[in-house]
């Protein structure tokens, strides 16, 4: 009996699909359920050919790590890791293709590319493995028990393919492809070729034959629209899939497809959460694309990247992080594959790593630790740093949307041979369909072209724009009742030659809950979340339009009594450099959340305390000075008092603050001066306002004395407002000076008043304002006050809000000009 090959432009009906004993092979599950059979490809019965001669397919990390011994042996490079992520692709390809033994190159580049290629197949037969590109190559060459194939999907066969599809089928096999294969090859190999004419009935062919120039009339149920996002045309797609599904559709009888997966994945997974439609991501990604390795590589880089660690702490899996780096779970440095597999274990058991609410974890922590136990069986003891630990996140794999059901979200490879009522096609757009093609300069076209003159079945740049457009063939022919395409910018080529494109999407319905509420807005719905929502909605438009400032920016109407109120000249110099921070912060006392960093003003107590203490004992007890731990003595101290956050990168920060205290701690004691007091309490009445405070030191030298304030930044502090809106009027030694000196001194001269640069190691002094200015920003403040009036209102060069909390709450920025072109600052 014959081995026949039908060849027919449209192969989905042809007669000889009656199965007649036959074993029916096809490449996916959804060409599979198309003929109602049970999936078997060929990869599955050539990876059981293998099997049966005791070999194994080399997983990611095996290939990885044959390569990178390969890469060593052949060409000993100092980046091994760089260098394998570049040639994988070609090594594998040039498997794939049959690359034989004694081939002559055809550049010294291409030598090198070869010899790497033989040496890493030699190094996984040493372990009985075959790469996964070449799994039929190798199967070919097995031992087979041939028997009756009913061969369908494959449209065409590849060489590979058609190698192994040759050696398996028996007589009597049927081998299905489209009108466009070449026959030649299987006719030298004794195939009979049966040609059918298989007239278009569906959608899809009569798409096809159009595509192919055999058809001048677009079938309806095909179109395309254009949108200008794509968070619209997620939205816009599965709007229509909803309908479908509303309208009693299955899920299996729809498709929603994308020749880039991990780029419309995520926003497909969330839009779909949102209007309630099942889907399945059909797609993996490695372990670092997902929660659980993003939360490795963080807890990886935290120690070298102390920016690391408030992202840290703010991932769902960290729950409380507390001091744990300082608790043994600190990742090794480098440590051997058990070692790391310990760590690892240690950190689930920490953190309490909860699986059931994230598949992905449990699939990401099984995969870490095989891979971890591949490593020790190669590697055994050797030690692995933590770039090469983290190696493992790129090559462990787990799905996108582990055991969901829906409507599935394929790449158009899968849908050759399938059958679907309805394919949606997105982000079919000029840039991504066909995909552009890139010379490779590890194996560019021209060196290809040369290595197929040889004999190696490479594709060339032709072949690889033939097989793109054959997967869009096969994608058309899959769809039998509606095509809907959808693109962002230019349409796709393919669409254009289809007649389709440029078509404006429809009206789109309100398919969530929260879509219908941002529809329903409004100031008359019973909806108790509407009527809210409604306010909400005026606030903000108000805050970000052209209106005057309203209460939501500190306009409240409610005079504040200064007469019962300390100010300190922090608040005063809060209130002259922006009204709303000031209001904020002692009004509504808002506070930012506390953060796990020494701040600015954390770092400021850390520095007036430890010089108060240094000073004061110093005044007790002068031999003090020159004992060497005297400093550090006190500094432990106040760290002790202070109770400072735990910080991973503390002992460094500690030391830098040590050597700077160390470098000026000589100067705080100028012969020429005597300190009297330090951390001075006051109080008394300035400019009609009641004030408290403190100064951080007061001295006495011949003629006088001099008030001191530490700062432990390099230069002066930002002032407060002057009439053009300039924060550089000083105002915090200037009332040291005319309320502090007096009260706490009475009866003696001020000779001098500065601030002394903790990290310049020398005095800064400012300009004193003059009291016409003084008195011209304090009635200004006070009108503030007895009207109930507190703007958003920085200085012009925003250096108010350097260090200012309140961001959130303010919202400065281009707003800010709408409201002052509306209304014109309080004075």
């Amino acid at each position: 009996m014959a081995r026949f090959l039908y060849l027919d432009p449209n192969p989905y009906y042809p007669s000889s699909l009656r199965r007649g004993g036959r074993l029916v092979v096809t490449p996916s599950r959804g060409a599979a359920r198309a003929l109602g059979v049970a999936h078997c490809s060929l990869r599955h019965l050539a990876q059981s050919a293998l099997q049966a001669e005791g070999l194994g397919v080399a997983t990611p990390l095996g290939v990885d790590w044959a390569l990178k011994k390969a890469l060593t042996q052949v060409l000993g490079p100092q980046d091994r890791e760089g260098l394998s992520r570049a040639w994988r692709p070609v090594v594998q390809e040039l498997l794939g293709a049959g690359l034989p033994e004694g081939l002559a190159p055809v550049s010294p580049r291409c030598e090198q590319l070869i010899q790497v290629a033989l040496t890493y197949r030699c190094l996984l037969r040493g372990e009985n493995l075959v790469d996964p590109q070449e799994v039929l190559l190798q199967a070919a060459g097995c031992p087979l028990v041939s028997r009756p194939l009913l061969v369908y999907g494959y449209f065409p066969p590849q060489p590979q393919e058609r190698h192994f599809i040759d050696r398996l089928a028996a007589p009597g096999s049927c081998l299905v492809v489209n009108s466009g294969a070449d026959v030649t090859w299987y006719q030298e190999q004794g195939w009979e070729v049966q040609e059918g004419s298989t007239p278009a009935q569906s959608l899809g062919e009569h798409l096809a034959a159009q595509l192919r120039g055999a058809a001048s009339d677009l079938f309806p149920g095909a179109r395309a629209y254009s949108y200008d996002r794509q968070s619209a045309e997620i939205r816009g797609v599965l709007g229509q899939v909803k309908e479908l599904l509303q309208g009693g559709a299955s899920p299996g009888s729809i498709a929603l497809v994308t020749t880039q997966p991990a780029l419309y994945g995520p926003g497909v997974a969330a839009v779909a959460r949102e209007y309630g439609v099942p889907v399945d991501l059909g797609y993996t990604l490695p372990l670092r694309a997902t929660n659980l390795g993003a939360w490795l590589e963080l807890l990886l880089g935290v120690e070298e990247n102390p920016g690391a660690l408030t992202r840290l702490l703010g991932h769902p899996l960290s729950g409380d992080w507390g001091a744990s780096l300082g608790e043994g779970l600190a990742p090794p440095t480098r440590a051997s594959s058990r070692d790391w597999g310990a760590w690892l274990e240690q950190v689930w058991a920490h953190f309490a790593i909860d699986y059931s609410p994230d598949p992905q974890v449990a699939l990401g922590t099984q995969g870490l630790a095989a891979g971890l136990g591949e490593l020790a069986r190669r590697a055994g003891e050797e030690q692995l740093s933590r770039r090469e630990f983290s190696r493992l996140l790129d090559l462990v794999v787990v799905a996108a949307q582990p055991g969901r059901g829906g409507v599935e979200l394929l790449v158009p490879q899968t849908l050759s041979g399938a059958r679907y009522p309805h394919v949606f096609l997105l982000g079919a757009q000029a840039d991504l369909l066909p995909k552009s093609l890139v010379d490779n300069p590890v194996l560019d076209f021209v060196d290809r072209q040369a290595l197929v003159a040889r004999g190696l079945n490479l594709p060339g740049a032709a072949t690889l724009a033939e097989q793109q457009a054959q997967e869009f063939d096969n994608l058309l022919q899959a769809c039998t009742h509606s095509l809907t395409c959808s693109y962002v910018g230019l349409p796709s080529p393919y669409l254009v030659q289809l007649g389709l494109g440029g078509q404006t999407p429809p009206d789109p319905a309100a398919y969530s809950q929260p879509e219908w509420r941002q529809r329903s807005l409004g100031p008359d719905s019973p909806d108790p979340i509407l009527g809210q929502a409604w306010h909400s909605w005026q606030v903000e438009s108000r805050r970000e339009g052209a209106y005057p400032p309203d209460e939501y920016d500190g306009i409240v109407g409610i005079p504040f009594p200064t007469q019962n109120h300390w100010f300190s000249v922090s608040q005063l110099t809060s209130l002259g450099q922006c009204p709303f921070r000031w209001f904020g912060e002692q009004i509504l006392r808002l506070k930012a959340p506390p953060e796990k960093d020494l701040t600015p003003l954390k770092k400021g107590q850390l520095y007036h305390e430890v010089l108060h203490q240094l000073v004061s004992q110093s005044c007790l007890h002068p031999a003090q000075r020159q004992e060497p731990q005297f400093l550090a003595r006190v500094f432990a101290q106040v760290e002790k008092d202070l109770e400072l956050p735990a910080l991973p990168t503390w002992g460094v920060q500690r030391q830098e603050h040590l050597e700077t205290l160390t470098r000026v701690l000589p100067m705080l004691f100028p012969p020429e001066r005597q300190v009297l007091k330090t951390e001075a309490w006051f109080e008394g009445t300035w400019q009609g306002f009641r004030i408290r405070g403190k100064v951080d030191r007061i001295d006495k030298q011949a003629g006088g004395l001099v008030l001191i304030d530490y700062k432990t930044g390099p230069s002066l502090p930002t002032g407060v407002k002057n009439s053009a809106g300039k924060a550089i009027v000083d105002l915090q030694l200037l009332v040291y000076a005319q309320v502090a000196a007096p009260q706490l001194r009475p009866g003696q001269p001020l000779l001098n008043k500065f601030y002394f640069s903790l990290t310049k190691g020398e005095p800064l002094t400012p300009k004193d304002p003059s009291p016409g200015e003084i008195e011209e920003i304090t009635q200004g403040w006070h009108d503030y006050l007895r009207r109930g009036e507190y703007p958003v209102q920085p200085d012009l060069d925003g250096e108010a809000c350097r260090f200012c909390t309140l961001d959130l709450v303010c919202r400065r920025g281009p707003r800010l000009d709408l409201k002052l072109a509306s209304s014109p600052p309080c004075t």
